[in-house]
C-alpha cells in the first residue's frame, strides 16, 4: 500500500513541478517567451483565468468517480501534447494553447483528488501534501538552475519530462474500488461548508497576488540572491509540517499562515528596503505560505471523505484560489500606479487578514458540529472495527458510542451523570488509544473505516 501510496504523492509532486516551472508564470516559459517577443503577463492571465474557470465547470460537471484515472490519464496526455505542440510551433495563437492547458491541467488535478481523498488517510494529509509540495519545489528549483544555462527549447523539452513522468505514475495508482459517492438524505453537499472555505480561501489567497505584482519584485530587485533564497524557508516549514501535521487541528495551519503573512505586509508597508528587511519578509511569507497551502489542499479532502462529492469540493476551493490570485495580479496592477503603494498594499492585505481571523472561528466551529450532526446516527458496529492501541474500558465504550451516535460532550456527559471535566478525561484516553487527536479525527476516522466496508 506504501508504494501505490508513494505513486500517489508522486504523480502530484511532479505535475506540480511541471506546472510551476513552465505554465505558471515560471521561468522556462519567461524565457520561451522572451525569445519570441510575446507578451509574458497576458499568457499567465489567460492560463489562470482558464485553469479557474475549469476547475468549476469540472466540478460540477464531472460527477461520476470511477473513471477518475481514465480522466486523469486524458486530461495529462492533453497537458503533454499541448506542451509539445508550443515546443514545436511556438506560442502560436498563445491564448488558444494556454487557456487549452489551463483547462486540462485543472481536470488532471481534480480526477487526482480522488485516490488522493480515498487512499489517503485523513490523519496522514498533512505529512503527505507536505512531501509532495516539497518534491514540486525541488523539481521547480533543479530546472530553474537549468534553464539559466540552456537554451528555452532544450528546456521545454527537459520539462516535459516530469509532466510525462506523472503521466505514467497516473496510470499505476492504485484502484480506487469503493470511492465515497454522493450521499443521499442527511448528507447531501454542505453547500454552506463549502462557501465559507472557498470564501475564506479567496480572502487570503488574494494576498497572493499582490505579493507576487508588489511585494517580490520589490525584494528581487534589491537583492537578486533571493530568488533561490526564497525557496528555503518555505521548504522548511513544509519539513516542519510534515513532521508534526498530524498532530495539530486541521485550521491551525491557517491562523498560523494569515498571522505571519499579515506581519510580512507590515514590514513591507514600514520598513525601508535592506538586507535585512527583505530576509524578514521572505522567512515571513514564505512560511505563510507553506502552512495556507496545506490547508488549501488538506480540509477539502476531509469534507469530501464525509460528504462523496470529491470533484466539487475541489473544485469549487482550487477555483477560489486561482481567482485570488488573478484578482491579486489585477489590484497589484493598480496599486502600483498610487505613490504609496507599499503602505496601501500593506492596509489592504491588513483588511483582507481581518476578515479571516474574524471567519475562521465559525468555520472551525462548523467543520466540528457538521462532523458530529451530519452523520447521526452511525453504525454502532463501526466502533468494534476502530483499531486500539489497548482495550477501550466498558466506560471508554460507552462514551464512544454515545459519540458515534451524534451526542455533545454536555449531552453525553449528562447522559452518563459525570461531569464535562471527567468526560474531557475520558476522550484524551479514547483518542490516544485510537491515535488521534481531535473529535473531527474520530468522524474521519469512522468515515474512513465505512468506506472500506
Amino acid at each position: 500500500m506504501k508504494n501505490h501510496h508513494l505513486n500517489v504523492q508522486l504523480s502530484l509532486a511532479c505535475f506540480f513541478g511541471w506546472l510551476l516551472a513552465v505554465p505558471f508564470s515560471g521561468p522556462i516559459l519567461e524565457n520561451l517567451l522572451q525569445t519570441t517577443g510575446t507578451d509574458g503577463a497576458a499568457i499567465t492571465l489567460t492560463f489562470i483565468g482558464a485553469h479557474g474557470l475549469a476547475y468549476v465547470f469540472a466540478g460540477f460537471g464531472l460527477w461520476n468517480l470511477a473513471p477518475w484515472k481514465n480522466i486523469m490519464r486524458a486530461a495529462g496526455t492533453a497537458c503533454l501534447l499541448i506542451h509539445l505542440l508550443i515546443l514545436t510551433a511556438g506560442p502560436v495563437v498563445p491564448w488558444l494553447s494556454f487557456s487549452l492547458l489551463g483547462i486540462a491541467s485543472a481536470v488532471f488535478i481534480l480526477a487526482w483528488s480522488v485516490p488522493y481523498t480515498n487512499l489517503i488517510t485523513d490523519t496522514q494529509r498533512i505529512k503527505y501534501m507536505a512531501t509532495i509540495i516539497i518534491g514540486a519545489n525541488l523539481i521547480l528549483f533543479f530546472l530553474s538552475i537549468l534553464s539559466r544555462h540552456l537554451h528555452p527549447n532544450v528546456m521545454m523539452v527537459v520539462a516535459a519530462l516530469p509532466l510525462a513522468l506523472a503521466l505514467y505514475l497516473a496510470g499505476i495508482i492504485t484502484p480506487v474500488t469503493n470511492p465515497r459517492k454522493p450521499a443521499k438524505g442527511s448528507e447531501e453537499f454542505p453547500t454552506l461548508l463549502v462557501a465559507a472555505l472557498a470564501l475564506l480561501v479567496l480572502i487570503i489567497y488574494i494576498n497572493g497576488g499582490l505579493l507576487y505584482n508588489l511585494l517580490y519584485p520589490s525584494v528581487i530587485t534589491a537583492s537578486p540572491t533571493f530568488e533561490y533564497v526564497i525557496l528555503l524557508p518555505y521548504t522548511g516549514m513544509l519539513v516542519i509540517m510534515a513532521c508534526l501535521g498530524g498532530k495539530m487541528k486541521k485550521v491551525l495551519p491557517v491562523y498560523l499562515g494569515a498571522a505571519l503573512l499579515g506581519l510580512a505586509f507590515v514590514f513591507f508597508a514600514l520598513l525601508n528596503i535592506s538586507f535585512v528587511s527583505n530576509l524578514i519578509i521572505v522567512v515571513l511569507t514564505e512560511s505563510a505560505f507553506a502552512l495556507l497551502d496545506l490547508f488549501v489542499w488538506t480540509v477539502p479532502a476531509t469534507i469530501a471523505l464525509i460528504y462523496g462529492r470529491t470533484y466539487r469540493v475541489f473544485g469549487l476551493v482550487l477555483a477560489a484560489n486561482v481567482a485570488s490570485i488573478f484578482l491579486g495580479y489585477i489590484l497589484g496592477d493598480h496599486l502600483l500606479l498610487s505613490e504609496q503603494y507599499r503602505f496601501t498594499s500593506g492596509l489592504v492585505a491588513s483588511g483582507t487578514l481581518f476578515l479571516t481571523f474574524l471567519l475562521l472561528p465559525w468555520l472551525s466551529e462548523y467543520l466540528d458540529q457538521k462532523f458530529i450532526t451530519d452523520h447521526k446516527p452511525l453504525s454502532i458496529s463501526l466502533a468494534d472495527k476502530l483499531t486500539c492501541s489497548e482495550p477501550l474500558t466498558p466506560r471508554e465504550e460507552e462514551i464512544l458510542l454515545l459519540l458515534l451516535q451524534g451526542h455533545s460532550n454536555k449531552k453525553t456527559a449528562a447522559l452518563l451523570f459525570i461531569s464535562e471535566n471527567t468526560l474531557k478525561t475520558h476522550l484524551r484516553h479514547i483518542y490516544a488509544k485510537l491515535g488521534i487527536s481531535h473529535k473531527r479525527e474520530l468522524f474521519s476516522l469512522v468515515a474512513e473505516k465505512r468506506n472500506a466496508k
